[in-house]
């Protein structure tokens, strides 16, 4: 049976930094269910909002698709993902 995440992985998900997403997370929790239930897969986020889920994506090194209605977010999601490095694993 696959393991089910804690839900205490949103507690305190408020990011330091200024958001310009009204629901923005840090990829911390979002890296640990990836991790979780993945393992060379490819994640699918249907609500990209500002890029949290392809970013996580990113650094772990692994493929993520993406879908946003609002332009307005894309461009924020392309900017995170541009702005982001890869994990050196």
């Amino acid at each position: 049976s696959q393991k089910r995440p804690n839900m205490d992985f949103f507690i305190n998900t408020k990011n330091d930094i200024h958001s310009v997403h009204p629901a923005e997370m840090p990829t911390t929790p979002i890296k640990k269910i990836i991790n979780m239930f993945l393992e060379n897969g490819i994640t699918l986020d249907p609500f990209l909002g500002s890029g949290t889920t392809m970013v996580a994506c990113k650094e772990l090194n692994m493929k993520g698709i993406g879908i946003e209605l609002s332009e307005e977010y894309c461009k924020i999601a392309v900017n995170r993902l541009k702005n982001t490095t890869r994990s050196m694993l």
